[in-house]
């Protein structure tokens, strides 16, 4: 076995061949550990010191114009609401199947007057026949979109981060998860009554049309994303701020400042194995004396 010593410290090893630390040493040295979560968004959840949460940590507000020009005019002409459509930077709507393009499209047509703003990457690559209330681009100022006054609700996969942003501003979700943690947001969202929830197997005319008109016609989704907005955006301090300060006092005053004791209890303890094993112990004796007794007493 032999000692690993550096910048994080210094560890036994598993193997003399080893200059490095393993993987469950490396987990068990984290001093800080900053958390893209929030209550508002994951729910109440008990964390250690060492655990700081800073959802947001990457929303810029600096209240800038929408940019380009004909955006602004498009938000500010949709009297009667507008839908914006993204899906982030992975996922290209236009090569969706055509089945779904086609709904998407129909359904579009059925919520007129109102408007819909959407990402796409390549709008040239769309079928031919983009309804007349549909705006696109290969890019928009998403925060700044979601902040407009007219937008009514947004058409996501349920990334983390468009997620947050969309809490931000107040919009309500429509969901349509395609993988990895975007049928948690989208469900936590459904939970907290501020989204509406498609599989994208279940993407059709009406699926699509009764999504919108649900969030559009009952305020409750507003309401809520409202309420939930004030909370996520009421902090002391802002995000980057407490991701700062925190770092710099784990600077100041050394390593494991904020360490907690579990994180060096094996699993068996950390479990309360040992705890519930003696009470379970203090019963069967119990348990036990008593039915011997009652064998005595009964002859």
């Amino acid at each position: 076995m032999s000692v690993y010593t550096g910048a994080m410290g210094t560890y036994p090893q598993l193997t003399s061949r080893s200059r490095y630390p393993t993987i469950s040493h490396l987990e068990r040295d984290i001093d800080l550990l900053p958390i893209n979560a929030h209550h508002t968004l994951d729910g109440i959840r008990p964390y250690t010191p060492a655990i700081v949460p800073v959802a947001g940590l990457h929303i810029k507000d600096d209240n800038s114009e929408l940019i380009p020009k004909e955006v602004q005019g498009w938000l500010d002409g949709s009297t009667d609401g507008c839908i914006y459509i993204s899906f982030g930077s992975m996922v290209r709507i236009e090569i969706f199947p055509k089945h779904i393009l086609d709904s998407l499209f129909a359904s579009f047509k059925n919520i007129s007057p109102v408007r819909v703003l959407m990402k796409i990457a390549k709008p040239e690559e769309l079928p031919a026949n983009l309804p007349k209330n549909v705006m696109t681009q290969s890019w928009f100022p998403q925060l700044q979109v979601l902040k407009h006054k007219n937008i009514k609700a947004f058409v996501t996969h349920g990334g983390l981060m468009g997620t947050q942003e969309a809490m931000y501003a107040g919009v309500p979700l429509i969901g349509i998860p395609l993988f990895g943690d975007q049928q948690f947001n989208v469900r936590s969202q459904v939970r907290r009554k501020v989204a509406v929830s498609l599989q994208i197997h279940e993407i059709t005319e009406r699926s699509l049309t009764s999504a919108y008109k649900e969030i559009l016609n009952n305020l409750s989704y507003e309401r809520n994303a409202e309420k939930i907005s004030k909370e996520f955006v009421d902090r002391p301090i802002s995000p980057v701020e407490t991701a700062v300060f925190w770092v710099e006092y784990v600077a100041r005053h050394g390593k494991n400042c904020l360490r907690s004791p579990i994180v060096d209890m094996f699993w068996w303890r950390a479990n309360l194995i040992d705890v519930n094993a003696f009470i379970l112990a203090a019963i069967g004796i119990v348990r036990l004396v008593y039915i011997q007794a009652l064998v005595q007493y009964s002859f």
